[in-house]
Formats: C-alpha cells, structure tokens, sequence
C-alpha cells in the first residue's frame, strides 16, 4: 500500500490511500512507500524507522490553510445536506 499523508480537502486521486496527518497515531502495517504533504516530522521519523521509503512535498495552498482550522469550522460533525 502506497500511503498518503496530506490535510488537504480536495484534488485526491481515487486510487490512492489517504490519512489526515493530524490525526496520525503511528505507522500503518503493510505500507510500501509513504508521501507526506508538509511538515509533519514525526510521521517521516517513524516510517524512516521502519526503513519505509518515504517522500516529503511542500503543502499545497489547500493543505496549508486546513492545518490550522479547527474540525468545526472545517465542518466536522455536520450532516450532509
């Protein structure tokens, strides 16, 4: 499984496996390579651990505007319409 670490909310591809890495709690077993969008040191430290290959980009506009919002104001715990 290719593993992608991102807070963005839009511009996903449907193939991929997605993790918000606010809510990361340590690696995933099974994971063949890791992506992590942004700076979240922690997560690229504990693949690197496990000699997961791991790649770094910086944070889209999108992704950098998420990491700072609260899960309310980002609609958590809303219905859908």
């Amino acid at each position: 499984m290719n593993l992608i670490y991102t807070s963005r909310t839009e511009g996903f591809d449907a193939d991929g496996v997605y993790r918000h890495p606010r809510y990361f709690q340590g690696p995933e077993k099974g994971v063949a390579s890791v992506l992590v969008e942004g700076d979240w040191p922690e997560i690229v430290a504990a693949y690197q651990a496990l000699e997961v290959p791991v790649e770094v980009l910086e944070a889209t506009p999108a992704a950098k505007a998420q990491r700072g919002r609260r899960l309310a104001a980002a609609g958590a715990g809303r219905p859908e319409a």
